[in-house]
């Protein structure tokens, strides 16, 4: 009988033991399930009533809602923030160099004064006391340009810095 109705079906002769094997598995589960397990409901419910009176109880706080409310309502330039708590010169590229407090006379000043200047170290300061004493008293400002060492970009950093007695 049983070959009959797998041939009717087309099963061979494995096939078939293979899909009476899974049903009769199947029926033994359920019955083992339906007269075996007892009722249980075991799914495990969590009581979330502490969690949320904590939560309400912290949202409820006028610190922290000032706080939240800060935060919402503000555009932070941390960038900035962090540069007014900082003293260092974030742009420049030397390190430990004092700041200039005034202008530079280059027609005067000593070697401390044009090593205040940025991008001058002992060198180039010697360098255009040097070029000073050598061609005369510099005519223009641009005229530093021709002291070895001082190029466009350097020039740039100090331009503004630097004057002749004539000029202001």
């Amino acid at each position: 009988m049983l070959k009959k109705i797998a041939n009717s079906y087309g099963f061979s002769d494995v096939e078939m033991k293979v899909f009476l094997f899974i049903i009769f598995m199947f029926l033994a589960g359920l019955s083992y399930n339906l007269f075996f397990l007892e009722d249980s409901n075991d799914s495990f419910e969590f009581d979330y009533s502490h969690s949320d009176s904590l939560f309400n109880a912290a949202s409820k706080d006028k610190i922290v809602d000032e706080t939240l409310n800060k935060i919402k309502d503000s555009n932070i330039d941390y960038k900035q923030e962090v540069l007014d708590f900082n003293n260092a010169d974030f742009n420049s590229k030397s390190v430990g160099k004092t700041k200039i407090t005034g202008r530079v006379n280059i027609n005067s000043a000593g070697i401390k004064q044009f090593m205040e200047l940025p991008g001058i170290g002992q060198k180039t300061a010697e360098r255009i006391i040097e070029y000073r004493t050598s061609r005369g008293k510099f005519s223009s400002k641009k005229e530093i340009l021709q002291v070895k060492g001082i190029g466009a970009a350097k020039y740039e950093k100090f331009k503004d810095l630097i004057f002749i007695e004539n000029e202001k």
